[in-house]
């Protein structure tokens, strides 16, 4: 929704200036999406077909597409989000069916970076995974959670307490 395509996005980021290696962080869709085309690229497809083959269809993630010609005929319905958010609860497997390597699944989950001291004394430290804002709830169980929208109107929330086998969407 940046009025640019994918490629153009991409090639600009060259010209963003950077704080010193791990210095900082800072949230990007666009670092995301190149990761998924680099790996689409090494087995010599789409980004959008191989979410279709290694996630989509595998949870008959019926109406979800990282198509963007599917964004306004394409409902990401919470039965979609829902298998998705199970998959993730169970370590990778849905109904059985190995869907991603538990161990790399955990690695996502796990925290990569600290978002720095907690700015109240009654307040907690934050830290941020790979796509998971990861901090612990008022019970101190440990909880995870990421939103997102876009500026055409698309929203989601998701918030997870695994050791509680708990997700919402």
């Amino acid at each position: 929704d940046l009025g640019y395509d994918f490629q153009t996005i991409i090639e600009r980021q060259s010209q963003q200036p950077l704080d010193p290696f791990r210095a900082n962080w800072a949230y990007t869709n666009m670092g995301f999406s190149a990761a998924g085309d680099a790996a689409a690229e090494v087995v010599g497809t789409t980004w959008a077909d191989l979410a279709d083959q290694v996630i989509f269809d595998p949870l008959g993630m019926t109406s979800s597409s990282y198509r963007f010609e599917d964004f306004e005929s394409a409902e990401n319905r919470a039965s979609d989000m829902t298998k998705w958010l199970r998959m993730e609860l169970g370590g990778g497997e849905l109904d059985g069916a190995t869907i991603v390597d538990a161990a790399a699944l955990q690695g996502t989950l796990a925290a990569h970076y600290t978002n720095g001291p907690a700015k109240a004394p009654a307040a907690r430290n934050s830290a941020y995974g790979l796509g998971w804002n990861v901090s612990v709830d008022n019970a101190g169980r440990a909880k995870l959670g990421h939103s997102g929208a876009f500026a055409l109107g698309a929203g989601t929330n998701v918030t997870m307490l695994p050791g509680e086998g708990l997700g919402q969407v």
